[in-house]
């Protein structure tokens, strides 16, 4: 999905946070290398940041990826605070879930995938339509104090 994001997106930038499994960014390297020429070139891993540098990551970011393989659990929460749209394509186990039902309790749908080919459109027009996150931003901003509610 990453390769298809960035063939649909020429301007696209990925932005990952460097992960503790040995040789991630180099074996995600090679899986996009694989799928076409350049796109390697477009995903920058940075190292662990503290806090308030990873919190300004997603405060900064256009629109944030979420997968089907792992729990984006709190820094839903993060970027949900801050009207950062995560696009999540529901995975087969409960870890890759999560956001869905964070956007289900918010009443927010639209970056909800059915499909890989549907992530990528969703992920791709958020990242290139300032007008769309706008909206989609102020969405999740008006909507987000569901997590307060009882």
């Amino acid at each position: 999905m990453l390769a298809g994001i960035l063939k649909k997106d020429k301007k696209g930038v990925l932005v990952q946070v460097d992960d503790q499994f040995k040789n991630w960014g180099v074996q995600v390297k090679a899986n996009l290398q694989a799928h076409g020429k350049g796109l390697a070139k477009r995903i920058h891993f940075v190292p662990p940041q503290q806090y308030e540098d990873f919190l300004s990551l997603i405060m900064l970011a256009d629109v944030m990826l979420d997968t089907p393989h792992f729990s984006g659990r709190n820094t839903n929460y993060e970027a949900f605070a801050f009207g950062t749209p995560v696009v999540t394509l529901p995975g087969a186990f409960m870890r890759g879930r999560v956001t869905q039902a964070l956007y289900t309790k918010m009443g927010v749908a639209d970056c909800i995938a059915e499909t890989p080919e549907d992530y990528i459109r969703i992920a791709v027009e958020l990242g290139t339509n300032k007008k769309k996150r706008a909206t989609m931003k102020k969405k999740i901003l008006s909507a987000n104090d569901a997590f307060m509610k009882t």
